[in-house]
């Protein structure tokens, strides 16, 4: 279950090429990433490392859909 998922401030804001950055809790472990356009980029620790495919597919539905809730 995703817990503390937080929408910081973007990169870029104002422009262009703004992109979104979000952070969550997924079982006990802090992820952060990039959402720009349907398409999300992690930073370090990346959770493909951590989680099988299926955790990870269900991670990233979750997060496009909280980012797109956020951005409407």
């Amino acid at each position: 279950m995703i817990e503390n998922f937080q929408v910081k401030e973007p990169l870029f804001e104002g422009r262009i090429n703004q992109i979104h950055q979000f952070s969550l809790t997924y079982e006990g472990a802090e992820y952060h990433g990039l959402f720009d356009d349907g398409a999300i980029n992690w930073y370090q620790p990346k959770p493909e490392s951590d989680l099988g495919e299926m955790h990870l597919t269900y991670v990233e539905m979750k997060v496009r859909g909280l980012m797109e809730n956020y951005l409407q």
